[in-house]
C-alpha cells in the first residue's frame, strides 16, 4: 500500500520551498501565433468540474527543435494564459530533477508526470481551488497516491511464434486471445447502438485490431506505478527480456542471418515498394527483401535447450533488485552484443561486437585498444597459449576492417572472420554470465584477467 513518500522533515522543507519560489515565477502570458513563432507547440488537455459547470484547463508547451520542453502554461480565460517562460523553466527542471534524483520518486512516477503535477499545484494555488491541499509536498503525495495501480502492461512482438507461455525475468510471454477482443467488440457494439460511434468506423477498427494483435504475441508486464512509469519500465523489463532470447538464438552463432524479432514499432525489417510503369498503369510490388525467414519460433524443444543453455539464469539475473557494478557492465556489453546480431549489414555486425568487446575487457580511453582486447580477450576465454593468440590475431583482423570501412569507406567482407569474432564474445559474455557473482566491480574483474595474463 502507498504511503507519504518522504517523511524527513528537512527535505519536505527545502521541496516545499522551492515549489513557493516557482510560484512568485508565474506571469501572464499570451498565446503565440504559431504561424509567427518559431518554436512548436504541444497541446495536453484535462478537464474536471467546478460548481457543476464544466470548465476546460489546458496546458501548453514549448519545445524547442531537439524537442526539449522550455516553458508550459495554462488556460485562464480567453486570451489569458499563466506560466512560467523560457527564461525562468531551469527552476522548474530544477525542482523536478532533484525529485526524480530520489528512489522514492523514480521507481513509481515518470518524469515528465512530476512536471504535470508541478503544474497542476501551481494552477490550484493560482485558481485557489477549493479543499486542495496547500503545501506542494502534500499535494504530491496526494497526487501520486491516486496514481499509483497494480497496471498489467503487454507490449506487443513481431517475428517471434510461441507455442506456449513462458517467463524470461519480469515478462510472460503470451498470446493476446481471442475472448479479449471478443470483449472489446462487445463494448464498442453498446456506442454503436447509442450511435456514438458510426458502424463503419466500428468494423474497420475492428478488423485491424483483429488482424495485427490477435494471436500474435506479446510481452506482458506487471508493474505498480502510475501509468507513465509503468510503461517505461514494461518497455526496459520486455526489451532486456529479448535480448536474452536475442543472445541464445541461433543468430548469435550465425553470421548471416539477423535477429529481427522484437517490440512492434521499435525493430525494423528491411523492405520495400516499387511501382514498375510499362504502361499508363503501374505493376506495384510490395514485400520483404531477401529469402531469410525473419520469424522466431520457440517451441517447447527449442525452450528447453534455451533454458539448458543458460535462459533461466539469465532470468534470474533479470530479476534482481540491485545489480552490482560488474553485473550492470555485464548487461551493457550484452545488449551491444544483441543489437550486432540484429543488424543485417556486415560491417554493423563488426562494428558493435567489437564494441561490446571494448565494453568488457577496456579499463579506460587511454589504453591501446587493439592489443588490450586480443590479450584479455584470449586470457579470458581460453587457456590454450595457441587459442589465445589466435584471438589476438582475430581482434588485429576484425580491427583493420572495422578501420578500413569506417576511416577507408571499404567494404570488404569476410564471414569467417566475423563467425570467429561472433562467437569469441558470446563466449567471453556467457563466462561472465555463468560467474557473475565472482566480482563486485569492473575493477576486481581486471585483476582477475591480470593474474590469469601474468601468473
Amino acid at each position: 500500500m502507498f504511503e507519504k513518500i518522504i517523511e524527513n522533515e528537512s527535505a519536505l522543507k527545502y521541496f516545499n520551498d522551492e515549489a513557493e519560489k516557482l510560484l512568485t515565477l508565474l506571469k501572464e502570458m499570451k498565446e503565440p501565433e504559431r504561424k509567427k513563432h518559431p518554436l512548436k507547440s504541444i497541446e495536453e488537455e484535462m478537464s474536471f468540474t467546478i460548481n457543476e459547470s464544466e470548465v476546460r484547463y489546458s496546458f501548453q508547451a514549448h519545445v524547442d527543435y531537439e524537442g526539449n520542453e522550455i516553458s508550459r502554461y495554462f488556460y485562464i480565460a480567453p486570451d489569458k494564459w499563466i506560466g512560467i517562460d523560457a527564461i525562468n523553466y531551469k527552476e522548474v527542471r530544477k525542482l523536478s530533477d532533484n525529485l526524480y534524483k530520489r528512489r522514492e520518486f523514480n521507481e513509481i512516477i515518470s518524469a515528465e508526470s512530476l512536471i504535470k503535477i508541478i503544474f497542476e499545484w501551481l494552477k490550484a494555488r493560482y485558481i485557489k481551488t477549493p479543499g486542495e491541499p496547500l503545501t506542494f509536498m502534500n499535494y504530491l503525495n496526494s497526487s501520486i497516491k491516486e496514481m499509483i495501480k497494480n497496471i498489467k502492461i503487454s507490449i506487443p512482438i513481431i517475428n517471434m511464434a510461441i507455442d506456449m507461455e513462458f517467463e524470461v525475468g519480469r515478462v510472460k510471454f503470451e498470446y493476446l486471445k481471442k475472448d479479449l477482443f471478443d470483449k472489446i467488440e462487445n463494448k464498442l457494439k453498446e456506442r454503436v447502438e447509442s450511435k456514438e460511434l458510426p458502424e463503419s468506423e466500428f468494423k474497420d477498427f475492428m478488423s485491424k485490431l483483429r488482424k495485427d494483435h490477435q494471436g500474435k504475441v506479446v510481452g506482458t508486464v506487471s508493474v505498480m506505478a502510475e501509468i507513465e512509469k509503468a510503461i517505461e519500465i514494461a518497455e526496459i523489463e520486455v526489451d532486456r527480456a529479448i535480448m536474452a532470447l536475442k543472445y541464445l538464438s541461433p543468430h548469435a552463432f550465425s553470421p548471416k542471418i539477423a535477429a529481427l524479432f522484437g517490440r512492434k514499432g521499435m525493430t525494423w525489417l528491411p523492405s520495400r515498394k516499387i511501382f514498375i510503369f510499362t504502361d499508363e498503369l503501374p505493376e506495384i510490388r510490395e514485400g520483404i527483401i531477401g529469402n531469410q525467414s525473419f520469424y522466431f519460433k520457440i517451441d517447447a524443444a527449442l525452450l528447453s535447450k534455451l533454458r539448458g543453455a543458460g535462459l533461466d539464469k539469465l532470468s534470474e539475473l533479470l530479476l534482481k533488485a540491485d545489480l552490482s557494478e560488474f553485473e550492470e557492465l555485464l548487461f551493457t556489453a550484452l545488449y551491444t552484443f544483441t543489437k550486432a546480431i540484429s543488424q543485417i549489414g556486415y560491417h554493423e555486425k563488426i562494428v558493435y561486437i567489437l564494441s561490446a568487446l571494448e565494453i568488457i575487457f577496456l579499463k579506460d580511453s587511454g589504453e591501446p585498444i587493439q592489443i588490450t582486447v586480443g590479450q584479455r580477450l584470449g586470457f579470458f576465454i581460453s587457456r590454450d597459449p595457441d587459442k589465445r593468440r589466435e584471438a589476438v590475431s582475430l581482434i588485429s583482423d576484425a580491427y583493420k576492417i572495422r578501420s578500413n570501412y569506417i576511416h577507408h569507406g571499404q567494404e570488404n567482407e569476410n564471414y569467417e572472420i566475423l563467425r570467429k569474432l561472433q562467437f569469441a564474445c558470446w563466449n567471453a559474455l556467457n563466462i561472465m554470465i555463468n560467474n557473475h557473482d565472482m566480482f563486485k566491480n569492473i575493477t576486481e574483474f581486471m585483476l582477475y584477467i591480470e593474474r590469469l595474463i601474468y601468473s
